[in-house]
């Protein structure tokens, strides 16, 4: 089956077709736009009647962090922290990293000395 370009004349159709489209729909966009726009003052001034006026303190809570988040105030969602450590051995000297180690190899019942045979293994 062979493949035939189109006409210029169905091209030409095609193009005003989409224009015609994009325009309907940018139109739309427009009126969705200013709906949004009225019903978000409309929202606002019942978040604001909520936030001083509703009888339960978590009301008016959820209302005002609402408002707030309206702003562009948003709440901190995590927080991170950077711990450096530094080398333990410089930090208790050589000597002291040693008795701290042997301390925990008795802890989990293997001598220093076992250790130290394993290790050459």
């Amino acid at each position: 089956m062979r493949w035939l370009a189109p006409s210029g004349a169905l091209m030409a159709r095609a193009r005003e077709a989409r224009t015609a489209w994009l325009a309907g729909q940018s139109d739309a966009h427009e009126r969705q736009s200013l709906a949004l726009v009225d019903a978000a003052d409309t929202a606002i001034t019942v978040l604001l009647d909520q936030a001083q006026t509703a009888r339960s303190a978590m009301a008016r809570v959820q209302a005002a962090v609402a408002i707030l988040d309206r702003a562009g105030h948003k709440p901190v969602e995590r927080i991170e922290q950077a711990i450096a450590f530094a080398d333990v051995t410089r930090e208790l000297g050589a000597l002291d990293a040693r008795v701290i180690l042997e301390e925990a190899l008795l802890e989990i019942g293997q001598s220093p000395a076992a250790q130290a045979t394993d290790s050459k293994v």
